[in-house]
């Protein structure tokens, strides 16, 4: 179930739910640190993997995809 400012939960159907407009600034974030270094290309979709499961934690801690304040 969210609680207050959660940027990914599970629903009470069990599904994965999700703040979008959060989550857009999250993955646009991640996107743009891809392609600031050089990572071989059969790495991409791990690290992409682990950049969600932080993204999941640090977002629900409240940070925001900058790392100051608020999302």
């Amino acid at each position: 179930m969210q609680t207050q400012g959660n940027l990914i939960w599970e629903d009470e159907q069990g599904e994965i739910d999700f703040d979008e407009d959060r989550m857009v600034k999250w993955f646009s974030m991640a996107i743009a640190n891809l392609s600031a270094f050089d990572i071989p290309d059969d790495e991409q979709a791990w690290i992409l993997f682990l950049m969600g499961a932080e993204t999941a934690i640090r977002g629900n801690k409240g940070e925001s995809a900058v790392g100051e304040g608020e999302a």
